[in-house]
């Protein structure tokens, strides 16, 4: 801790310097580039304060939607998520940009040497008033994101969303990738797959493909019309009726 204090007790004599916050424009060319890529972002900044500052509200629908789940509240709690996630990305893209700003910024104002930063910060008083302005429109979006965590609640139950379909999708791939193996190996063991013999678990698979939700009527009929073993006499009839209810 005093490591850290001693940055904050210089033994130098602070410096003078006069900013007119007011009047301060750009003189060189140099700082006019700098002064003008800052600005193209700046001049952005109230208008996604005020998108921010006005994000809807949908923790009714998520509520309904956690407590009481089903295909009704859910379209409803993601209908109305959606778009603040939309809305969240445009605005976390502009910080990215706002966050660019500061680097560029300091490097044009801060050099090596007291003399020379004092005179740097002087002469480019257009730049010092934008590092403000910077900084002044970071402290408005943070207080915004203090005072509103709704949408924090929203986002949260939207990637829960997506990690759930991301899941679903991953399941099922695996289940037409069984679908698609039982089928093949029906076609080319003499015995089929359905045999009370065969190595491959076939109850268990007909149990994993029929309880899963939504129903795959499309894989239930590719066994169904596509194996070649599925109707023999060999096949245990409690296998044949799975496919048949």
């Amino acid at each position: 801790m005093g490591q850290l204090l001693r940055y904050f007790s210089s033994t130098k004599e602070p410096l003078d310097i006069f900013l007119d916050l007011e009047n301060a424009r750009p003189k060189t060319t140099e700082e006019t580039t700098v002064y003008e890529q800052v600005s193209d972002v700046l001049k952005q900044g109230p208008d996604f304060l005020n998108r921010f500052r006005n994000l809807p509200n949908c923790s009714n629908e998520v509520r309904q939607a956690i407590s009481s789940p089903n295909v009704d509240t859910e379209t409803k709690a993601w209908n109305a998520v959606l778009p603040i996630v939309q809305e969240l990305g445009e605005i976390f893209l502009f910080s990215n940009q706002i966050e660019k700003l500061v680097p560029l910024l300091l490097g044009q104002l801060c050099v090596k040497g007291g003399d020379e930063a004092k005179d740097r910060l002087v002469s480019q008083q257009a730049l010092a008033k934008q590092l403000g302005d910077v900084i002044d429109l970071v402290l408005d979006f943070d207080d915004i994101k203090m005072h509103n965590t709704t949408f924090q609640n929203d986002f949260s139950y939207y990637r829960r969303v997506v990690s759930r379909f991301d899941n679903q999708k991953i399941n099922l791939f695996c289940l037409r990738g069984m679908v698609g193996c039982i089928i093949l190996y029906d076609h080319i063991e003499k015995n089929g797959a359905f045999a009370k013999k065969s190595p491959i678990m076939i109850k268990a698979c007909l149990n994993s493909l029929l309880n899963f939700q939504p129903k795959q009527e499309a894989l239930i009929n590719a066994l169904k019309y596509s194996t070649k073993h599925l109707k023999d006499p060999e096949t245990p009839s409690a296998i044949k009726q799975l496919l048949e209810n």
